[in-house]
C-alpha cells in the first residue's frame, strides 16, 4: 500500500502544486463518485466501505504529495530550532 501511495503521490506532484483544498475535496469527490454515481449505495455496507476505502486512498496520496511539497529541509529546521532556543534564553 505504501508503494502505491508513493507512486500516486509522485504522479500528483508531477501534475502541479497540491493545494489545501485538494486534501478534502478530492477524497470527497472520490467518495461521491463511488458511492452515488457508481451506485455503491445499492451494495449496502460493502459499497460504503469500498467508497470510503477509495476516498482514504486518495487522501493518503494527496497528503503525501502535499507533505513532500511543503517539507522543510533538515538544515533549515535545525537553524529555526537553534534560533528559537537562543530567543528563549
Amino acid at each position: 500500500m505504501r508503494e502505491y501511495t508513493a507512486i500516486e503521490a509522485d504522479r500528483i506532484a508531477a501534475l502541479g502544486r497540491v493545494r489545501a483544498r485538494d486534501l478534502w475535496w478530492r477524497p470527497a469527490r472520490e467518495f461521491l463518485k463511488k458511492y452515488i454515481a457508481q451506485q455503491g449505495l445499492r451494495d449496502g455496507v460493502p459499497g460504503l466501505i469500498a467508497a470510503m476505502h477509495s476516498a482514504t486512498a486518495i487522501f493518503r496520496a494527496q497528503a503525501l504529495a502535499w507533505d513532500r511539497q511543503n517539507a522543510i529541509p533538515r538544515a533549515e529546521l535545525e537553524e529555526r530550532c537553534d534560533a528559537e532556543e537562543g530567543e528563549e534564553r
